[in-house]
């Protein structure tokens, strides 16, 4: 299955029983879930599935909106998972695009001056080591520093942010 056989879903809060209960099972077949987390309450926070004709999901990306302090603001946090068939296919940039897209477009229609944009960690090595430009040319996040863990810490504004 390559990735161009694969389409996008928008789930963001209206997501049927079927898509969670894909959802859930592609965390648990890559084995991402705790111990005790049975996904049903991070599954409300997906925004994109993709999946193929017979709906079987090649990757799934979730977002949050919480406080990052020294960023001043509210972000909508991201996290992206896809199936190792289809890592580095450019697949996560494509979904991180569509969720900045889409996020971008409700905050701007809601009013919500309180949301400033995006904000990601990197955690895969992968990225970390081969995608470490300043600034992303395909998705324009900025780099904005390190965690402790050491993952990097990446932002994008949405139009008209202000700190």
């Amino acid at each position: 299955m390559s990735t161009s056989s694969l389409t996008f879903k928008n789930v963001w809060k209206n997501q049927t029983d079927e898509d969670t209960k894909k959802i859930v099972d592609f965390w648990k077949q890559l084995g991402v879930l705790p111990a005790k987390e049975d996904g049903l309450k991070r599954a409300t926070q997906v925004v994109f599935i993709a999946q193929n004709g017979e709906n079987e999901l090649g990757a799934i990306c979730t977002s949050y909106l919480a406080e990052v302090k020294d960023l001043h603001g509210y972000y909508y946090h991201f996290r992206c998972l896809v199936h190792p068939e289809f890592r580095q296919s450019k697949l996560a940039g494509d979904l991180l695009n569509a969720t900045f897209d889409l996020l971008e477009e409700l905050t701007l229609q809601g009013n919500l001056d309180e949301i400033k944009g995006m904000y990601i960690e990197v955690e895969n090595q992968h990225l970390l080591n081969h995608k470490n430009e300043a600034v992303w040319p395909k998705t324009n996040f900025v780099f904005v520093g390190i965690t402790p863990k050491g993952t990097h810490r990446r932002v994008r504004y949405f139009k008209g942010a202000r700190i």
